[in-house]
């Protein structure tokens, strides 16, 4: 008996070492890489001072103060150095920043694209209560850490509410992390529309005959339930980290996953996923550059989003897991395309009505049906409400640190809320406040 607790013991210290190692040799690779391609984006996309790109790194790992960045305004670039690794990202007009790797030999692989006017514009109706009690949340939240930094409310597709914490404004370009996995199925959606994607297609993924995973769909990409063995894991050496911050294509890692359950059995929240969603909607293009220019003609432009910013892997195709930069405003605009089935504010419809529905359809898996097409959704969970004080048909697109586009169908109302919260972001609370006091 004291022999088998003796190498139980043994095992798990041997594990909790491997892990270490792990950590240990892989930490200098994510921190480089990270603070270079977020710090880069924060300093010349969101236009934040050197200080403010600092602070909120920090707020991710207390090891990024040993992280030495260089922040080259003359050459739009920030390069990281911790340890043996150094890690370089550059800036291009429109195009954001990029991480350099050895494979685009220190050549970003976009090129600036055309900025249209920002139109159509939203409407403004203020209240002066609800504006008023937004601030009065904004500052409440502030005082709890919370780091609310917008908060922006549309009813009836009018402005009726407007804040910004000192320091950021209307012209601020947010990082949405994962809201880019709602606008990535929204292209899916509008190349679907327009007959350039098969929704029913067979091997979308293009593997060898005889391969399990020539059987995952689209769909199943879309809701998460693909049965990939791609670990989201943010730890040094995860699948995440690596694909975000140091792989040439975003694709490359998720592509390799094996199949650990049979598609559409199982949700498993996989940015890995809308990766592989991007590489099919630039696989139909002929080359990288066309492909952003139609999403700018075809679903931003027309939304109203020409700001936002769509950034790239070192390959030059889209990371729909996680960086699109707008205003408070442009995320409005995109959650109002889905109280109005699938049309903009300019008149065009993006989506048809049908892709709309199922978006915010639940999934068939087995674990886990309060998701859509890349959409969070109220219902579903056989737990209950994912969000106990909105109402039942509730959805939302969330990104990390707390950015959120909640839509409310049955009250026409689109809540943007925009921060950098270093624990779980309370929306059901506050959204459920803002409402309570403006019945």
């Amino acid at each position: 008996m004291k022999i088998r607790i003796l190498v139980v013991i043994l095992l798990s210290l041997g594990t909790i070492f491997i892990w270490k190692l792990k950590y240990i040799s892989n930490a200098p690779d994510l921190l480089t890489g990270f603070s270079s391609k977020i710090g880069c984006s924060l300093r010349f996309v969101s236009q934040y001072p050197e200080k403010q790109v600092r602070k909120d790194l920090l707020n991710y790992s207390s090891l990024i103060e040993y992280v030495d960045m260089d922040f080259d305004t003359a050459k739009q670039s920030v390069t990281s150095r911790f340890l043996w690794v150094e890690k370089k990202s550059v800036y291009k007009e429109s195009s954001g920043c990029t991480l350099v790797v050895a494979n685009n030999n220190n050549q970003v692989a976009i090129r600036t694209l055309h900025r249209a006017p920002s139109k159509p514009e939203l409407k403004s109706n203020l209240s002066d209560t609800v504006n008023t009690l937004v601030y009065e949340l904004i500052e409440q939240d502030n005082k709890l850490g919370h780091d609310t930094r917008a908060v922006l409310i549309l009813k009836n597709g009018e402005v009726i509410a407007e804040k910004y914490a000192e320091g950021y404004s209307e012209g601020t370009l947010f990082l949405g992390w994962s809201i880019a996995k709602t606008l990535n199925a929204l292209i899916i959606g509008n190349m679907i529309k327009n007959e350039m994607i098969d929704f029913e297609e067979k091997n979308i993924l293009k593997v060898s005959k005889n391969d399990p995973r020539e059987k995952i769909t689209i769909e199943q990409l879309l809701t998460m339930t693909s049965g990939l063995d791609f670990h989201e894991d943010y730890s040094p050496g995860g699948d995440a980290v690596k694909m975000l911050f140091g792989d040439y294509s975003a694709h490359q890692r998720p592509m390799k996953s094996v199949l650990k359950y049979n598609p559409g059995e199982f949700f498993s929240y996989s940015s890995g996923s809308a990766n592989l969603l991007s590489h099919i909607i630039f696989s139909r293009f002929p080359s990288n550059k066309e492909a952003f220019s139609y999403i700018k003609k075809n679903i931003l432009f027309p939304l109203g989003m020409s700001k936002t910013v769509l950034e790239a892997d070192p390959s030059g195709v889209f990371i729909g897991s996680s960086f699109i930069y707008s205003t408070a405003r442009g995320y409005a605009k995109l959650g109002q395309l889905y109280i109005d089935n699938g049309i903009s504010l300019d008149g065009t419809r993006i989506a048809t009505k049908d892709w709309i529905s199922k978006t915010v359809d639940s999934n068939d898996a087995k674990n886990e049906n309060a998701y859509g097409f890349q959409m969070w959704l109220n219902s579903g969970n056989s737990s209950g409400l994912r969000w106990p004080s909105l109402p039942k048909n509730t959805f939302a697109a969330k990104g990390n640190k707390g950015q959120y586009i909640v839509i409310i169908p049955e009250k026409k109302m689109v809540i943007v809320r925009l921060g950098w919260s270093k624990s779980d972001y309370p929306i059901d609370d506050f959204i459920a406040n803002l409402l309570q006091k403006n019945q």
